[in-house]
C-alpha cells in the first residue's frame, strides 16, 4: 500500500451501552492504523457516555468524544463528519463490529480501482442460535451501482467515502442511508466493490424496534421518496432502464402493500409507474401482480390480483 489516507470512523451513540464496547474494540483492532474515531453522544441516558468516555481517555491520540443533544443519528453523523479530520470516512452503528482488515481492505480498493467510494459485503448476525447470512455488495443489478443501490439498500458501515460535502437529511426517520447514498451516486460520485466482508450487522428483534419500523413504515411515504427518486433522476437524464426497473419494483410492492392494508393512496403514485415497460422489465409476471397491472391498468390491476388472492386464501 502506498499512500496511507488518516480514515474517520464516526459512531453516533444512542444509550448503546450494551454494545459499545464491541464496536470501539473493533476500531482500536484495525489492521490499518492511520485512524480516527468519532464517537458522538446523541443525549444518552445510560452508562454508554462514561463507557466512551474511557476509552477516549485510554486511546486519546485515537478515539474523540464529542455530546450534542439528542436530535437521531443523522444529526449525530453529520456533526461526527464536521468534527473529523479524515480524508475518507466511515459510519459504523454502535451494534455493528468491523472486521479487523476492514478499513485496510477498503482503501487498497480505492488506491487500486481509483474511486471515490468502495464497498464490500457484510454478514448479518443475530443474538440468538439463527445462523450468520452472509450479504455481497457485488453490482449484480446490470453492473450498475445507483441500481444495486435502488434494488437492494447498502450497508452504511461496509463503504468506505471520500470527504464530500454531502450531509444526512436530518427531518428523515427512516430511510437515511438510502437517501444519503442516493444523493451520492447521483452526484457523480464513482464507486468500486472489494470481495471482503467489511462489517458484521447486528440484527435486532425486539417488540420496542418492531413497533417504531411499523409506525413509521407506511406505503404513501415510501411511495412519496420513490416518486421524489424518479422525478430527480429523470431531471438529470439519469434514468436509465435498469435504474427505473428497480423503481418500479418497488413501486409496485408499496402499491399492492397498501391494497392489502386497505390504505387510500393518492392518483398520483399509481402514475409514476411505467406500465409501457412492464413486459421488459425481468421481474414480470403474466400471472402476478405485474400482469394483471400490464392488462388492466394499475388500480384495477391492483384490486383484481388483491381480490384474487384473498378468494383463494393467499391475501
Amino acid at each position: 500500500m502506498n499512500k496511507q489516507p488518516l480514515v474517520s470512523i464516526i459512531i453516533p451513540s444512542y444509550n448503546s451501552e450494551k454494545y459499545i464496547r464491541e464496536a470501539l474494540e473493533s476500531c482500536l483492532q484495525q489492521t490499518y492504523k492511520h485512524i480516527e474515531v468519532i464517537v458522538v453522544n446523541d443525549g444518552s441516558t445510560d452508562n454508554s457516555p462514561s463507557i466512551i468516555e474511557d476509552f477516549a481517555a485510554c486511546y486519546p491520540e485515537v478515539i474523540k468524544n464529542y455530546t450534542k443533544q439528542n436530535g437521531g443519528s443523522a444529526s449525530a453523523r453529520n456533526l461526527g463528519v464536521k468534527k473529523s479530520q479524515g480524508e475518507y470516512f466511515l459510519f459504523l452503528d454502535t451494534d455493528d463490529v468491523l472486521m479487523n482488515d476492514a478499513i485496510e481492505s477498503l482503501i487498497m480498493g480505492i488506491q487500486e480501482q481509483k474511486v471515490d467510494t468502495v464497498v464490500g459485503d457484510w454478514i448479518n448476525f443475530f443474538e440468538d442460535s439463527t445462523p450468520e447470512r452472509y450479504i455481497s455488495s457485488k453490482f449484480f443489478y446490470h453492473n450498475d451501482p445507483l441500481a444495486s443501490l435502488i434494488k437492494q439498500p447498502m450497508v452504511e458501515s461496509a463503504i468506505i467515502i471520500k470527504r464530500n460535502p454531502q450531509t444526512w437529511n436530518e427531518k428523515l426517520v427512516v430511510n437515511e442511508i438510502f437517501d444519503y447514498f442516493f444523493s451520492l451516486f447521483a452526484e457523480g460520485y464513482s464507486i468500486g466493490y472489494v470481495n471482503k466482508v467489511i462489517t458484521k450487522k447486528r440484527q435486532h428483534f425486539s417488540k420496542e424496534r418492531i413497533t417504531v419500523k411499523y409506525d413509521h413504515w407506511h406505503p404513501s411515504d415510501w411511495l412519496e421518496i420513490l416518486k421524489n427518486y424518479k422525478n430527480e433522476l429523470k431531471q438529470r437524464e439519469m434514468l436509465t432502464f435498469s435504474r427505473e426497473e428497480a423503481i418500479d419494483e418497488h413501486i409496485l410492492t408499496y402499491l399492492y402493500a397498501a391494497k392489502r392494508r386497505n390504505i387510500k393512496i393518492n392518483n398520483e403514485y399509481f402514475n409514476i409507474l411505467n406500465n409501457k415497460n412492464l413486459q421488459k422489465f425481468h421481474w414480470y409476471k403474466k400471472f402476478g401482480v405485474s400482469g394483471f397491472v400490464d392488462s388492466l391498468g394499475p388500480k384495477l390491476g391492483l384490486t383484481s390480483f388483491y381480490l384474487l388472492n384473498k378468494i383463494i386464501g393467499r391475501a
